[in-house]
């Protein structure tokens, strides 16, 4: 057949849409200084502003917010008046001195010296979107670094009245520190509808915020950031205490900091008071959180050598405000296919490379969790069965009950690589280290008949988690946390060091008022939070001591025998969960048992005529011998 080709090839050697006989003044590296200028300090804005065909203006224009009528200083390049040195390009115009708390909002206009003038302005869409300074903004008291975000009563007004699920982001300004300023970031709220429902304003009630930087203008190498406050917290340090946990046992986990979080001059101790979460607990929490998220950024942090896969967020689908969907790798099918809508809302696709309808990859997982034939190998072929069993053991140490595994089927993200296994990352631990249900120290790793705070919204994931070789990967988790940083003298000093650095920002007084914010008698000692830790650390020490096995080759009691024309025995044997691998007479590579329970393991042997000597070593994780992990047996294959 033949190709249509169309007459019009393009615009190479052509002019293009965007031509323009004159484009008019390039406006950029627009700043001011100080970035927060005190009470009354004037504030000097810069622009470097160039023109082939010269200038004929350069102008700073600003306004009073909320008042609309604009003031305009001619911005200079001659060395006085504010400039630093004329004729370099850079046009300087002075703000007068503000009182506290007063907002401006500004541009820089400029029209170039061609026959047909043209004028620019910086935001080009000024006054749409303006550059924002405020004078005499808060200070928070203590070490921690300090974000800032300021917007016009206008904007503030909008992010009100728009209401808390609308997620168009709005223009404002962000302040990293006291020394960088970012004019045309975008921030909107962040959280979920459990959350979201007592946000009454950007400036009111405490809320979470998701900020976009321009793209041009990143921050600490990334454009998105995610604040977030201590919902259900009172200690204010769980959350980020659970990925340092998740991080000491080799896990995937989002980097969090604390930071103080002034929005437009107030700060979030001057607004706790008013916020109250579904418990009833007034919050006096006075600081925020930069968390990090699992986006294209966190793949390329761990998983730097195949980071074209597809990363999923295992959410619940929200059909109506009480009926929910729980993510699950069942098989739905219709018409003997896999019904794609019922995985899209669960199984929602971030970092997307390829199609974003494409779940070809989701489904094979899903065929190879429901094998059943070669089930061990099937699963392993496609996932790092090892880091899962990890991650979700994590999850139940430390309480995290709102996560996928355990009783609802969200909250977690899944990678799967072009060439590596699919990978879980950890995701929304709030509710973590008896937050929000103190009882859970003491709740059970599985599901136990009767035992309702352990149901697995997931029936497919129960019965992986169920698998004897795959069970053993779960307690290993545990005996590693046990063993090392969950112990209270390892987080304890965590804690101490947390609440060291954040108890100034709770006892300093907040802006307009004259009582000091104390924290809570809890956050000074934090029992709740140590004996929590301390019991739980407790409780899993006495459950491994259940499945705590000698190293043995149990055939005859472990004694030598003698059989008579054989051509193979079945090896059977015990091994502690630390093991998680065997290898046979001194072989250089792992070899393949059968484990039939969480201790137990066979493996058939073929016998030659007389002495035939076995001997097994056991291996840790990492493919280290095990010190004292080795049995032998001798077994007479008789004529």
């Amino acid at each position: 057949g033949t190709v249509s080709v169309p007459k019009n090839l393009g615009t190479p050697g052509a002019v293009n849409s965007r031509y323009r006989t004159n484009n008019g003044p390039a406006i950029d590296e627009v700043a001011h200084w100080p970035p927060v200028p005190a009470a009354n300090q004037r504030a000097l804005v810069t622009a470097r502003v160039r023109d082939p065909d010269g200038l004929s203006s350069v102008v700073l224009r600003y306004r009073v917010d909320p008042a609309t009528s604009i003031s305009s200083v001619t911005m200079r390049d001659d060395g006085t008046d504010g400039d630093r040195l004329a004729g370099d390009g850079t046009f300087s115009g002075i703000i007068p001195g503000q009182s506290a708390g007063q907002m401006i909002a500004f541009h820089v206009q400029a029209s170039d010296a061609h026959t047909a003038p043209q004028t620019n302005r910086f935001p080009a869409d000024a006054t749409t979107r303006e550059c924002l300074v405020l004078f005499g903004d808060a200070q928070p008291a203590g070490e921690l670094p300090t974000y800032r975000l300021w917007m016009t009563r206008a904007t503030a007004g909008n992010w009100i009245s728009r209401g808390t699920a609308h997620n168009a982001p709005l223009d404002v300004t962000f302040v990293y520190g006291n020394q960088r300023v970012i004019y045309n970031a975008k921030a909107l709220y962040s959280g979920s509808q459990f959350s979201s429902g007592r946000y009454t304003g950007p400036t009111n009630n405490l809320c979470s915020y998701a900020l976009a930087m321009p793209e041009d203008d990143p921050v600490l190498g990334t454009t998105d950031f995610a604040i977030e406050f201590p919902v259900w917290d009172t200690h204010a340090q769980r959350e980020q205490l659970s990925y340092w946990l998740a991080n000491r046992l080799g896990l995937p986990s989002n980097h969090r900091r604390f930071i103080h979080f002034v929005v437009n001059g107030w700060t979030a101790g001057a607004r706790a008071a008013t916020y109250s979460n579904t418990l009833g607990q007034a919050l006096t929490a006075q600081i925020y959180e930069d968390a990090q998220q699992p986006n294209g950024d966190l793949v390329e942090q761990y998983f730097s050598t195949d980071p074209d896969g597809s990363l999923y967020k295992i959410e619940v689908a929200t059909e109506q405000s009480s009926v929910f969907v729980n993510a699950t790798l069942e098989p739905f099918l219709t018409g003997g296919m896999k019904k794609t809508a019922r995985y899209r809302w669960n199984w929602r696709k971030r970092a997307v490379n390829g199609s974003a309808h494409d779940y070809s990859t989701l489904f094979a997982l899903v065929d190879a969790a429901n094998a059943t034939t070669n089930y061990t190998a099937t699963v392993e072929a496609l996932v790092d069965v090892d880091e899962w069993m990890r991650l979700l053991a994590f999850e139940r140490m430390v309480g995290n009950w709102d996560t996928w595994g355990w009783r609802h089927g969200h909250n977690i993200y899944a990678y799967k690589g072009v060439t590596t296994p699919w990978r879980l990352l950890p995701w929304d631990l709030d509710v973590s280290l008896g937050s929000l249900e103190e009882g859970y120290e003491t709740a059970d790793l599985f599901d136990t008949p009767g035992d309702g705070r352990t149901i697995n919204a997931d029936p497919v994931l129960k019965q992986m988690i169920a698998h004897p070789p795959f069970r053993r990967m779960f307690w290993r988790a545990v005996q590693d946390a046990v063993q090392g940083p969950l112990r209270p003298v390892e987080m304890n000093p965590v804690m101490d060091a947390n609440y060291a650095l954040m108890q100034p920002a709770y006892s300093a007084t907040a802006p307009g008022t004259s009582a000091l914010l104390a924290p809570e008698q809890s956050m000074v000692s934090m029992p709740s939070l140590r004996s929590w830790i301390t019991n739980r650390h407790s409780y899993l020490t006495q459950q491994l001591a259940g499945v705590n096995a000698p190293f043995e080759i149990s055939n005859n009691g472990g004694n030598d025998f003698t059989v008579t024309n054989q051509s193979t025995v079945t090896l059977l044997g015990k091994a502690p969960v630390e093991t998680a691998f065997l290898r046979l007479n001194g072989s250089g590579a792992n070899t393949a048992v059968t484990w039939t329970s969480v201790t137990n393991w066979s493996l058939s042997v073929p016998l030659t005529s007389g002495a035939n000597g076995f001997s097994v070593q056991g291996y840790n994780r990492l493919n280290a011998a095990i010190s004292g992990a080795s049995d032998s047996i001798t077994i007479t294959n008789q004529p």
